[in-house]
């Protein structure tokens, strides 16, 4: 029997917002996961952005080796610099997963930046960062959307994608209680979607290496970051914002809810034993808005991802 190991990465809930959420018993899995495994803290990637970051995970390599450093790069063409959106094709090292590849090991990749178009994985792939009408041709295997269409309850590939219309609204900005709710709540259903496909997959096709990434909070920061003092933009600021008393009953709070909910039922559906660790980057002397949650059995095969996570690998 193959030992399977599960990666959940939680974008922009550092510890600055969990602690307090499990403290008050708005995530009680998530505390108890915790107390159960390990907790530490990473240095970031400089730049401390989305697609290196978690291109570092992926590959356990920094900026410098993988070669990407943003979502774009200019390029000469012409005689013209003109910007170019990266993709998978750009990233200079092999991947965990095409690792798991070329061992006969299958892997489920969900949400991840800078996995399309798919190359090497042996499994299951729903690229991040991907317009929700391109998301069928995105899907790897060709046969994948189709499957999840008729097999996944409700799901929605304009709630599960990038829909470009919502994130023009979204950038025009929030001004009033109703406009930040809604926008939360939008984030609730996305994550809520993707949750619905990772638990078919997990149930349905389970894999040696199952990643998810949940990254709702990190985008709803890039909005709600201007509703505090700039030197406490990284507190927690779906948590102390001030135009809301929080509650149990906060669609802020709802989402922490949902992802506390979440990440427990991955343990069951899983049927695996696991050793938690949760991993935290910092980034000069301030805290990053970014957390890693890693869930990993550790076994011969698997513990590399741990140890790719070390701090010095991203010197």
């Amino acid at each position: 029997m193959s030992h399977k190991a599960v990666l959940i990465g939680l974008d922009g809930a550092t510890f600055s917002i969990l602690d307090p959420l499990m403290q008050e018993g708005v995530m009680p899995f998530l505390k108890s996961l915790i107390a159960s495994g390990v907790r530490a803290e990473l240095t970031s990637v400089i730049p401390a952005l989305t697609p290196p970051a978690w291109t570092s995970l992926m590959t356990g390599r920094s900026p410098g080796n993988h070669s990407i450093f943003d979502f774009l790069r200019f390029e000469l063409r012409s005689g013209t610099r003109q910007l170019r959106v990266l993709d998978s094709g750009d990233v200079a090292c092999p991947t965990i997963w095409s690792m798991l590849a070329r061992q006969g090991r299958k892997a489920t990749v969900l949400n991840f930046p800078m996995t399309f178009p798919v190359r090497g994985v042996d499994g299951n792939v729903v690229p991040g960062w991907v317009p929700w009408r391109h998301l069928r041709l995105a899907c790897y295997p060709s046969t994948l959307y189709e499957r999840l269409t008729t097999s996944v309850p409700n799901f929605n590939p304009r709630q599960l994608a990038m829909d470009m219309s919502l994130e023009e609204r979204a950038l025009e900005g929030c001004h009033t209680k109703e406009d930040y709710e809604t926008l939360i709540r939008l984030h609730i259903e996305r994550e809520r979607q993707w949750f619905s496909v990772l638990r078919h997959l997990m149930r349905e096709e389970p894999a040696d290496l199952t990643a998810v990434l949940f990254d709702g909070v990190d985008k709803l920061q890039h909005f709600l970051q201007r509703c505090v003092a700039l030197s406490e933009w990284h507190l927690a600021t779906l948590v102390l914002l001030p135009i809301l008393h929080v509650d149990v009953g906060d669609p802020r709070v709802m989402l922490f809810q949902v992802r506390d909910r979440i990440v427990s039922t991955c343990e069951e559906v899983s049927d695996i034993q696991v050793d938690p660790h949760v991993l935290r980057e910092r980034r000069g002397l301030r805290e990053v808005v970014r957390t890693v949650h890693v869930v990993v059995q550790r076994n011969d095969d698997i513990v590399l991802l741990r140890e790719r996570c070390h701090p010095r690998e991203y010197c």
